[in-house]
């Protein structure tokens, strides 16, 4: 699959999957952008141990949080 746009996020993905420490990553965006993709091309052909978790579903109080956090920055 080909990503457009996206040579940013592939790349500071891969730096912290290649790192030789503990990370985390968040991923927070709206939906049917290829978040999932995304994270699924920067762990192909890693010889590296990952945890990839997808969380189907937030709480009523994280949407109206990232709303309004949104909502600042757009102004």
């Amino acid at each position: 699959m080909k990503f457009i746009r996206r040579t940013t996020e592939l790349s500071k993905l891969n730096k912290l999957i290649t790192k030789n420490e503990l990370n985390t990553a968040l991923i927070f965006e709206r939906r049917r952008i290829g978040k999932n993709e995304l994270v699924k091309h920067s762990l192909k052909d890693k010889k590296t141990t990952n945890l990839y978790y997808e969380c189907k579903e937030v709480s009523k109080m994280f949407y109206q949080i990232s709303c309004q956090k949104n909502s600042i920055y757009q102004d």
